[in-house]
């Protein structure tokens, strides 16, 4: 190999050693950040959010990331979170906590109290003594808070002598397992139907609200019932709805058939009735 080859390899290797392009940190699996990659400009501030959050609750959650270089002096770290993503404007954010000086390649851990079910952002900030600084790359990270279920009867009940239609609704808690409870008695329902795993929003499948249809019922008879919903969040069961069967008795009158009376029948209103002579009939004047 000639000599003006060498000093162009040489040059060459230098060169890609020594770029002030984007960095990437990946580890090794010995050190267990293997999917860590931070980019940045060389001898600069670099900070990642690691995994995400994590252990994240209905009301809490483990806002995780590591510094992993802090450029060319001590350096410190801040971290933003909220409902909003604040970008790289610290104004923006709504909450803030500063870690102090941080020594690189230490995991940085801060549990925060969330809302339940609600959407949030978390980014890190390094600033060294020298005026260098860098946001967490490639931007804010986002989750999901969980939150316990949130029951109700919908419709509630319909029902005739025999047979009912319960009603449930799971009115948050994004997904539930459903279950209906329905007898005679509250401390120790007589039926347990399964309703399944359902969300808020529903499915074809699975739809949200939902019923259960029941059978072989008792006329003249107090039933009641109750919607349970379970998730890992929490427990929410609604209020025993009560209703009583329709009666097993009939008024029969011969020649007339059956009339249960009422105002759906149209002769409660009935003012004046008038023999008419020379008129085979009744006159019914009615308001």
């Amino acid at each position: 190999m000639s000599k003006s080859m060498r000093v162009i390899m040489a040059l060459g290797l230098l060169l890609l050693a020594s770029g002030a392009g984007a960095t990437c940190y990946t580890g090794g699996a010995y050190d267990g950040y293997d999917f860590v990659v931070a980019a940045g400009g060389a001898g600069l501030p670099q900070i990642t959010h690691l995994e995400g959050a994590t252990n994240i609750t209905s009301s809490s959650a483990v806002l995780n990331g590591m510094l992993l270089h802090t450029g060319a002096a001590p350096a410190q770290v801040f971290l933003y979170w909220g409902l909003e993503d604040g970008g790289e404007v610290a104004g923006a954010w709504e909450h803030c906590h500063e870690f102090g000086f941080v020594t690189a390649m230490v995991p940085l851990m801060l549990e925060v109290s969330l809302l339940p079910e609600a959407v949030y952002y978390y980014r890190f900030f390094v600033s060294n003594s020298v005026n260098q600084v860098a946001w967490s790359y490639p931007g804010a990270t986002m989750f999901l808070t969980m939150a316990p279920p949130v029951v109700g009867v919908g419709d509630g009940v319909v029902f005739g002598r025999t047979s009912a239609v319960l009603n449930g609704e799971l009115i948050a808690g994004k997904e539930a397992e459903m279950t209906i409870f329905w007898g005679k008695s509250s401390d120790a329902w007589s039926s347990t139907n399964s309703m399944g795993w359902r969300s808020v929003v529903g499915t074809e499948v699975l739809p949200n609200p939902f019923y259960l249809l029941v059978d072989g019922l008792q006329p003249e008879t107090t039933y009641g019932y109750v919607v349970r919903a379970e998730n890992l969040y929490g427990v929410d069961e609604s209020t025993p709805i009560w209703f009583t069967t329709g009666t097993d008795h009939f008024i029969e009158q011969a020649d007339y058939g059956w009339f249960g009376g009422g105002s759906f029948d149209g002769y409660d209103n009935t003012i004046i009735a008038t023999e008419m002579p020379g008129f085979n009939g009744t006159v019914l004047m009615l308001r």
